[in-house]
Formats: C-alpha cells, sequence, structure tokens
C-alpha cells in the first residue's frame, strides 16, 4: 500500500510534525510519496553531486544569507560564473586559464560539501537522517522531483492529491491537527451525535529515535506479514465504501464492513509491533506518553480538501480548484479514507513534540 502525504513549507504542519512520525510512516507503508521540507531536503543531500555551477551557488548564498562575509564571497564566486564559461569553450587553454578553471571548479566542490553537511545536520537534529538511503531503496519517493515551475508544481499538485483520492492502491496521509478542524467519530459507533468524520485507531508505535538505517529496515520487513492483512482490509474497505454517500444512515453500513476486514486484524498488528526487537527496545528506553497512535479515518472528499486550505497547505483558490477539478470524475460528499498519527496521551501536537524533544535530549 503507497501512503502519499503532502505539505507545504508555508502551513500550520511543521517539520517537527513531519519528523515526529514519518519513521512510523515507513514502517507501515509499502512505499511513501511525500511532499514537504523532510524528504525534499534528504533528496536535495542525494542530487547535489550533479547540480550546475548556477543551482550550487544559489543553494550556498540560501544557506549563509545570515553570515554577511561568506554570502558576499559566495556572490563574487557567481559574479565570476559568466568568464569560467567562456574559458571552459575555449579550444585552446593557457595555464592562466586552467588554473582560473581548476580553482573555480574547487570552490564549488567545497560549496557542495559545506551544503551536504548543513543539510545532513538539519536531519539528523530532527532524527530523520537514517532515511536517506530510503530513496535507494525506492520507499520513500519525493513528489515534486521533475517538476520545474510553480504553475507546473500546483497544477500536478491538484492532479496527485486527486488522483490519490481515488486511486486503488494508494491512501492519503494528514495530520493529526485534523482532530482539531472537525469533529470526529470512533468505531465502533458510542453512540453520540454524527460527527464530520470517524476515526478508527488501528495500532501503537512507539517514538522511533535513535535507529540506525538497517534497524528501520529490519523493523520494516519483520512487520511485513502482520501488517499485510490490515492493509490489505483498508484497501478492501477503501473499494466498498468509495460509492457510499458520507452520511448518517451510511455509517451502520461503514462500521459493519470495518468489522469484517479491519478491527480482526488489530490486536495481531499490535502484538508485532509489541514484539518486535528494536521497537520493544525503544519502548523500554522512552515513556509511553510519547507513542503515537495510527488512525484511519473516514469522510468525505470535501472535508479532506477543506482541511489542507485550513492547515495552510493550500492557499484558497488552490483548495476551489481541488474540488473543481475532482468533482469532475467522482462524488465529493463519497466516503473517502485517510490515514494520520495522533499522540496517545497528548492532546494536540505542539505538546507532544515539546514533550519528545525534552526527552530525547535527555536520552541523548
Amino acid at each position: 500500500m503507497q501512503i502519499n502525504y503532502y505539505n507545504t513549507y508555508n502551513s500550520k504542519i511543521t517539520i517537527e510534525y513531519e519528523a515526529a512520525y514519518i519513521n512510523q510512516t515507513i514502517l507501515f507503508a509499502d512505499k511513501l510519496i511525500f511532499d514537504s521540507a523532510i524528504p525534499f531536503t534528504i533528496e536535495l543531500i542525494d542530487r547535489l553531486p550533479k547540480f550546475s555551477d548556477e543551482n550550487t551557488i544559489n543553494a550556498f548564498k540560501d544557506l549563509c544569507k545570515n553570515h554577511k562575509e561568506t554570502f558576499e564571497f559566495a556572490e563574487t564566486v557567481e559574479d565570476s560564473l559568466p568568464t569560467i564559461k567562456k574559458l571552459r569553450n575555449l579550444k585552446s587553454k593557457g595555464q592562466r586559464e586552467i588554473i582560473m578553471i581548476a580553482k573555480f571548479n574547487k570552490v564549488i566542490s567545497h560549496f557542495k560539501e559545506d551544503l551536504i553537511d548543513a543539510y545532513k545536520n538539519r536531519l539528523k537534529k530532527i532524527d530523520v537522517l537514517e532515511l536517506l538511503p530510503f530513496i535507494k531503496e525506492e520507499v520513500l519517493e519525493v513528489y515534486a522531483s521533475n517538476c520545474d515551475g510553480f504553475e507546473n508544481l500546483e497544477h500536478k499538485f491538484i492532479q496527485e492529491i486527486a488522483h490519490t483520492l481515488k486511486g486503488d492502491d494508494q491512501i492519503i496521509m494528514l495530520d493529526a491537527m485534523i482532530e482539531e478542524m472537525f469533529t470526529f467519530n470512533d468505531l465502533p459507533m458510542p453512540g453520540n451525535a454524527f460527527a464530520d468524520s470517524i476515526k478508527i485507531p488501528l495500532c501503537e508505535f512507539p517514538i522511533i529515535s535513535g535507529l540506525s538505517f538497517q534497524q528501520i529496515k529490519y523493523t520494516r520487513d519483520d512487520l511485513r506479514p502482520a501488517l499485510a492483512p490490515i492493509k490489505a482490509g483498508i484497501l478492501e474497505l477503501r473499494e466498498k465504501i468509495k460509492d457510499l454517500s458520507f452520511s448518517e444512515k451510511n455509517i451502520p453500513v461503514i462500521e459493519q464492513l470495518c468489522s469484517e476486514v479491519i478491527f480482526p486484524h488489530r490486536a495481531s498488528v499490535q502484538h508485532a509491533i509489541d514484539e518486535s526487537l528494536y521497537l520493544s527496545k525503544l519502548k523500554n528506553q522512552f515513556s509511553e506518553k510519547l507513542n503515537l497512535i495510527l488512525c484511519l479515518g473516514i469522510s468525505t472528499a470535501e472535508n479532506i480538501i477543506t482541511f489542507y486550505e485550513k492547515a495552510g497547505v493550500f492557499l484558497p483558490y488552490v483548495a476551489n480548484e481541488t474540488k473543481q477539478y475532482l468533482s469532475k470524475s467522482a462524488d465529493l460528499n463519497a466516503s473517502y479514507l485517510f490515514v494520520y498519527f495522533k499522540p496517545a496521551q497528548f492532546e494536540n501536537m505542539i505538546s507532544y513534540i515539546r514533550q519528545v524533544i525534552k526527552d530525547t535530549a535527555i536520552k541523548a
């Protein structure tokens, strides 16, 4: 099962929020398409060696924009680039030209080394550096990799959201912030009034801090057999409710389907997580109050897109265009699935992140 996650730099969903649950998502998903600051930084590290001189200089200037002397030096290097290009194109180069080109290339090489170190330090600080090899493993993919230009990216973004909501083997991932924006009923239904959305707790993960790539990969492979039935159940549920309007009269139908394809697998999944070699060690190392619950959500496409707008991921006009685009081929008020992680013992992600920073710093 592929999980798709979309975010933008200006949204209310911070990089710390994403860092809190990206490792757990890697464990659960067969593949993760992630569009946000974290995977973009991961991919930058992978692509930097092939950066053009112009892109390298621009990235370095952005990195050192608060350091006047370094920034001015980068501008000097940028000013020399047209001359270097002319020298490179000379059919016959003298010693002076060869030395100038070599010095310039050495500076660019140092820029790339400094950029890679800086980006790796960013990822290490939020405990996600070990995800870098998952790009080569084709488990983690950065969404906007091959899209040039803001308008093209925006158009692709709208198409991808719509495609994910309708896709057969894909599911969208939101943030726990959605519980602050909409009302939720739990399944099995406790009998309270009909709400905007439904949530079904699937399993609980400990905080994943300090694991190496190999340990995360081992855990992922170890959990795969136990997770397979519930992931298949999610996709089966998706298929069976896709034409059902999300309304009070259809809740009993949805609940019955969940009792058949979701509820029977939750205990075995939780047992596998609790018994997993490295996850059980983390459970003993960190307090259970740092655990995250993976929830399956059900709501309308209208609500899901509205969430993106309220969270600042979409500008209002992008949200409207997404709804218009999706409405051409789907019912916005039908039942759609999504997943999200929520803190097990905190009311919101802000409080949770503060405690994570405090506790992981103590353990370090």
